[in-house]
C-alpha cells in the first residue's frame, strides 16, 4: 500500500491523487480533465448524509453513525407517532424530520 500524499493546493496536487483522513472520513482528490474529482469515504462505522444548497452550491456532508430515520418511516417524537415526509439538518447540525399530517418540523432526539 502506497503511503498517502498530503498536499492539497500545491502542485503536486494538479498532477497526482492526494488524500487526507481524520477519524471520520477520507477526502480524496483525482485530478481529471478540467478539474478534479473529491471522494469523501465514511470510516469507522459512520455514514455520510450529503446536502446541497442550492442557493450557494456549497456542499456539506454530515457525518454520523446513524443517518437517522428515511422517509416514509413511522417514529416517535416525544409522545407522538409522526410518519416522516422530509428531513433536514439544522445549523447546529442535528437532524429534523417533518411530519407528514402537520408538516411541522421537529427536531429529532439522538
Amino acid at each position: 500500500m502506497s503511503k498517502d500524499k498530503v498536499g492539497f493546493g500545491d502542485e503536486y496536487s494538479k498532477r497526482a491523487p492526494t488524500r487526507t483522513m481524520n477519524a471520520f472520513v477520507s477526502v480524496e482528490t483525482r485530478p481529471c480533465a478540467g478539474g478534479a474529482d473529491v471522494i469523501v469515504t465514511p470510516r469507522r462505522g459512520h455514514a455520510i448524509m450529503p446536502e446541497v444548497d442550492a442557493d450557494t452550491g456549497e456542499v456539506v456532508m454530515h457525518v454520523r453513525r446513524d443517518a437517522g430515520p428515511r422517509i416514509g418511516d413511522s417514529i416517535t417524537v416525544g409522545r407522538r407517532s409522526v410518519i416522516v415526509a422530509e428531513r433536514r439538518w439544522s445549523g447546529k447540525g442535528t437532524l429534523q424530520i417533518r411530519d407528514e399530517d402537520t408538516g411541522a418540523w421537529m427536531e429529532v432526539e439522538r
